[in-house]
């Protein structure tokens, strides 16, 4: 009789007992790979920017021209021949910019939006502090769904709209910068 009385109390707990998911709303696999769909998620985007700028520009100017005159009257009469002054005159000048820069970082964002066509505009930042040298990066974008890969991973190309700003404060932009001294000889000079 007792394993009777043991037996449908086990059977009575398997009924009332239920177990649940500390993830609620999701039905994903033990296999399956969670991409980002809604807002909230998140999306590491990899940084990889290169930009190549060349421009050249170059004028010339040559001017020439000669004035004569002829033996003069009055005041003018010691003049007892023609006289000529020719001027000439020439500049050139050459100018050649090259720019080259290439960018490659890595920043985890948010979807702030899913657009009717199921596009995500996704947003965030990241700042790091390293021997009082401060770097900031802030990226914004829409992302297709489909450029999203293993791991939700998404490189900056692949952002339509994107911006993509990095800035840094801290003792190399102490040294890059000239100092007030120079800064007003520039603006004399």
């Amino acid at each position: 009789m007792k394993r009777v009385i043991q037996l449908l109390l086990v059977i009575s707990l398997m009924f009332t007992c239920q177990a649940e998911s500390l993830w609620k709303g999701e039905n994903v696999g033990l296999f399956n790979d969670h991409i980002a769909k809604k807002i909230g998620d998140s999306i590491t985007v990899i940084v990889e920017e290169y930009v190549e700028n060349s421009q050249s520009s170059g004028s010339t100017i040559k001017n020439a021209s000669n004035v004569s005159f002829g033996p003069g009257t009055g005041y003018a009469g010691f003049v007892d021949s023609a006289t000529g002054m020719p001027n000439e005159s020439s500049f050139e000048a050459e100018g050649k910019q090259n720019t080259m820069g290439a960018f490659k970082a890595e920043v985890t964002v948010r979807v702030i939006e899913v657009l009717e066509n199921r596009e995500l505009v996704v947003e965030g930042s990241k700042e790091t502090n390293i021997n009082s040298d401060k770097q900031y990066l802030y990226v914004k974008g829409i992302v297709r769904p489909e450029n999203i890969s293993k791991g939700n991973i998404v490189y900056s190309r692949y952002l339509a709209n994107s911006q993509i700003q990095f800035s840094r404060d801290g003792e190399i932009n102490n040294v890059n910068d000239p100092g007030f001294i120079t800064k007003m000889f520039n603006m004399v000079f």
